[in-house]
């Protein structure tokens, strides 16, 4: 055995030696007890472990009460402003969205539209459940700001159809709606753009734009919910509380005569949007590795963007600056709904919707060929300046065909003396301030995530649009100058149609804009020193 360790016998169970007692607590001279530790000092008061938080959730009904509150506020709005403030009903209107969205959102997700609840349960973000129950609640609070404002004006504000506009108000009601749920699919339910803090803004300004465009056909309401308030300036409350089946029925015969417009319209374009979303998104599904085809949709969707948001473009274009269109407020329309679809498709395609816009971003990434993951092939290029192409034609054939509107479209302002090579000076000029302002707020590393590139590149386009739009006509996009197609009458006139003005005009300011952007941004077009010899070729 080792010297110096002793061993206790395996029979032999070791003695256990009792822990000191602790000291009797002591009183002080206050007469507080003080409990003492083993070495007589005072204990010290053990910190009380925080219980987690709770999960936090929010119950069907605050969802619903936050429903009513938003659409009851929207269609308020709109029963007050329309008769009291007319020319600025507009903005009143998709004010009022854009802040009751960012108010509720983290609430109910604030739809206040059941065309927009329809689109997102198709989407698969809502369930059947809270899609009735939303619904319901919408239609209510409709009818209800309808009955208080007629205790606030003789005659509420209500969505009416221009005379002799026929299936026009429907497919305009259609178009816009599509364009709103479209909006909200994107910037406020992908994981994309989620925490993003411009789906308000985005929202409201489709609304806006909207109204400026079409508000004069169909009366602009985009929403079954305040296509209600037609019902209820057709029947007081106390009319409606005294005999309710004679209100019922006056009810019936008003929405087969009118008022389906509002509802059928806005229903299908909500559907519409939830198909499209769930063919470009599969990602997005519940299920995205056992969704069909999900490689190719994806491969795809980019392209499909650059259509839709083309074609909602110049949509708005030919409506907005219709001959019929008394609104002086076009080139805000045009500029509201380029920044909206900015925001819905800049995660998907990066939102081009212009030849010129695409040209500028391909020279860009040419310029930086070893920026690997920003890379813009030539290809891909060309195919998106065909949808946009497509988009363009389509937007013009709506408008020919399905509406009883005669289009506006681009023409240099002769009546000024605006001479054809001035006026594509004037479009290179406009088209350098907005591709700049693109490559500026979405290419550079200094800005990168920002949330204000939409806003940007929207208002650019309203303040050329302007500015220049009197004098060039505004295009600053050669896809939007093929709606003179739509003043061509025969095969001849339409090979005549296109002003060259507006494919050289456009693309001579993008490739200024590219330029100046790789000479003031020198820093950002520095290959890294690890580069390999290849990456350049």
């Amino acid at each position: 055995m080792p010297l110096g360790k002793i061993s206790t016998p395996a029979h032999v169970a070791p003695k256990r030696v009792a822990p000191p007692p602790s000291p009797a607590p002591v009183v002080l001279n206050s007469g507080k007890q003080v409990e003492m530790d083993v070495r007589g000092r005072p204990k010290q008061p053990q910190p009380v472990k925080a219980l987690p938080p709770p999960p936090v959730t929010i119950g069907l009904p605050s969802k619903l009460a936050f429903e009513f509150i938003g659409t009851f506020l929207l269609a308020f709005t709109v029963a007050i402003v329309v008769p009291t403030n007319a020319a600025n009903a507009a903005l009143a209107i998709g004010s009022t969205l854009m802040c009751a969205i960012y108010a509720g959102g983290h609430v109910s997700s604030a739809n206040f539209n059941p065309a927009v609840s329809l689109a997102i349960w198709v989407r698969g973000k809502l369930s059947l459940l809270d899609l009735l129950a939303y619904t319901i609640i919408q239609l209510f609070a409709g009818l209800a700001a309808g009955f208080v404002g007629q205790y606030i004006v003789p005659v509420i504000g209500v969505p009416v159809a221009a005379a002799g506009s026929g299936f026009g108000a429907l497919t305009v009601e259609i178009v816009l709606t599509f364009a709103l749920c479209h909006t909200v699919l994107h910037v406020a339910t992908t994981t994309a753009q989620a925490n993003n803090s411009y789906y308000g803004l985005a929202i409201g300004f489709t609304v806006i734009s909207g109204i400026l465009s079409v508000g004069g056909v169909s009366g602009g309401a985009f929403n079954p919910a305040v296509g209600c308030l037609a019902l209820a300036k057709n029947t007081s409350f106390e009319a409606f509380m005294t005999a309710p089946d004679t209100a019922l029925q006056g009810w019936a015969d008003l929405f087969l005569d009118s008022v389906w417009v509002y509802a059928a319209g806005p229903m299908a374009a909500g559907l519409l949007a939830g198909l499209l979303f769930r063919l470009t998104h599969p990602s997005e599904c519940a299920d995205p590795h056992g969704t069909p085809l999900k490689y190719v949709r994806e491969a795809i969707a980019p392209y499909i963007m650059e259509f839709v948001g083309t074609y909602l473009i110049c949509f708005t274009v030919a409506t907005a600056a219709a001959p019929s269109n008394s609104s002086t407020l076009a080139p805000l329309s045009i500029g509201a709904m380029l920044m909206a679809q900015v925001y819905a498709g800049g995660a998907t395609s990066g939102a081009n919707y212009n030849p010129a816009v695409t040209f500028g971003l391909w020279l860009r990434r040419a310029f930086a060929p070893w920026e690997v993951s920003d890379v813009f092939p030539l290809p891909k290029a060309l195919g998106y300046v065909v949808m946009q192409a497509f988009g363009a034609g389509a937007a013009a054939a709506t408008v020919v065909y399905a509406t009883n509107i005669k289009p506006g479209f681009p023409s240099p302002g002769k009546a000024l003396g605006v001479a054809p090579l001035m006026a594509v000076a004037l479009e290179a000029i406009g088209t350098f301030f907005l591709v700049l302002v693109v490559l500026q707020t979405t290419t550079s590393a200094r800005v990168k995530g920002n949330s204000f590139y939409g806003l940007a590149i929207g208002f650019t386009l309203m303040a050329m649009g302007n500015t220049i739009g009197p004098l060039s006509g505004g295009a600053f996009n050669p896809a939007v100058a093929l709606l003179a197609f739509s003043d061509a009458s025969t095969w001849s006139g339409l090979l005549g149609a296109y002003n060259w003005v507006y494919a050289a005009g456009p693309l001579l300011g993008a490739l200024i804009a590219a330029l100046t952007n790789r000479l003031i941004m020198i820093d950002e077009y520095v290959p890294p020193l690890d580069l390999e010899p290849r990456a350049l070729v």
